[in-house]
């Protein structure tokens, strides 16, 4: 499984695991040259979840979850970023969590995302002011800020577009020319 590439909005294919080990099923046409996509979490797996284990957040969707008083285990908080930015959903039904990770199609993406706004309407007032207050608690508790984290990955960028050029060394071989 290590060779497949994931991609909850993408998948083609689905695992099976018993006894005799584990089998790999394309749940659609896979033709010569096509990328392999398989779920890394499963159906309901958040974001965090896969960037914890894997090192990685996917482009979309992106399920976030947080809970904001784990000692008294009471008020979660959920919200669903769906492909460019389509939208957000907030308090996510669990008829559209539950197929991020599932092989069920794309077209609940497509749903959600039309019915994003009517579905973020249909919270109350009290709902967002309690996602609001809950969400700018986690946000402030994080070591930098927006503005920080930009600065940062602008560097990084100019870092790589700076040692991008490479040349051989003298057995011909490829290397990383640092400019």
């Amino acid at each position: 499984l290590d060779l497949l590439n994931h991609h909850n909005g993408l998948l083609n294919t689905q695992s099976q695991a018993d006894s005799k080990g584990n089998t790999l099923t394309a749940t659609s046409k896979i033709l010569k040259g096509d990328e392999i996509f398989h779920s890394y979490g499963g159906s309901g797996t958040t974001s965090s979840e896969l960037f914890r284990r894997y090192g990685f957040i996917e482009s979309w969707p992106q399920l976030y979850a947080w809970t904001a008083n784990p000692a008294a285990g009471r008020s979660e908080f959920w919200f669903l970023l769906l492909e460019n930015r389509a939208g957000v959903i907030l308090y996510p039904q669990e008829d559209v969590t539950s197929q991020i990770g599932t092989t069920e199609g794309t077209e609940w993406l497509t749903d959600a995302s039309t019915t994003t706004g009517g579905h973020n309407e249909g919270l109350t007032r009290q709902s967002l002011a309690q996602f609001y207050r809950s969400a700018s608690h986690v946000l402030s508790s994080l070591p930098t800020s927006v503005k920080e984290d930009q600065a940062i990955l602008t560097g990084l960028l100019n870092q790589q577009k700076r040692t991008s050029s490479r040349g051989t060394n003298k057995s011909g071989e490829e290397k990383l020319v640092l400019e």
